[in-house]
């Protein structure tokens, strides 16, 4: 009994097989019609003469980068160099540093101006009381031309030193 059942299940897929392959051969000879007539549109626009859409989106993007590379270097020139956005930040820094010592009860502003204010707190002060007692406030690294390059940036307002960009 099992192998009449078996017979007929295999009759079966043959059939479907057998539909299957007539399905697939159909679609082939139509698809086969239609791949045909695409490949000969197809070389008829390679003959075409003249720039495509791809061709002039590629041209517009190359436009668009050299654009933007020209006006890059254009717009350079206006900026600061290495050394004056160092000296920047270090003013930046001197500025916070020299609040953080008035607060600590250090002055190292009088009235003899910037580079005099910049040279006492570069050779540095040690905080005599408070929470700060017994801490040295020195920027060392404040010396010859950085000194001149950051003195050129403060100034001494209310009797502090100021950061002026």
């Amino acid at each position: 009994m099992s192998q009449t059942k078996n017979s007929k299940i295999n009759k079966n897929n043959k059939n479907e097989l057998i539909n299957c392959d007539f399905v697939l051969l159909f679609i082939t000879i139509g698809g086969a019609k239609t791949l045909n007539a695409n490949h000969k549109k197809r070389i008829k626009t390679q003959r075409q003469k003249g720039l495509g859409t791809v061709d002039w989106l590629l041209i517009l993007i190359g436009l668009y980068f050299a654009g933007s590379w020209l006006a890059g270097k254009a717009f350079d020139a206006g900026r600061v160099t290495l050394d004056e956005s160092q000296a920047r930040g270090k003013a930046a820094e001197v500025e916070q540093y020299a609040r953080l010592a008035t607060l600590a009860g250090i002055d190292f502003v009088a009235d003899d101006g910037v580079i005099p204010a910049l040279t006492r707190l570069a050779e540095g002060r040690t905080a005599s009381s408070g929470a700060y007692e017994g801490q040295l406030f020195a920027m060392p690294e404040l010396k010859g031309e950085n000194l001149l390059a950051v003195g050129a940036l403060m100034r001494i307002e209310h009797g502090a030193l100021l950061y002026c960009p």
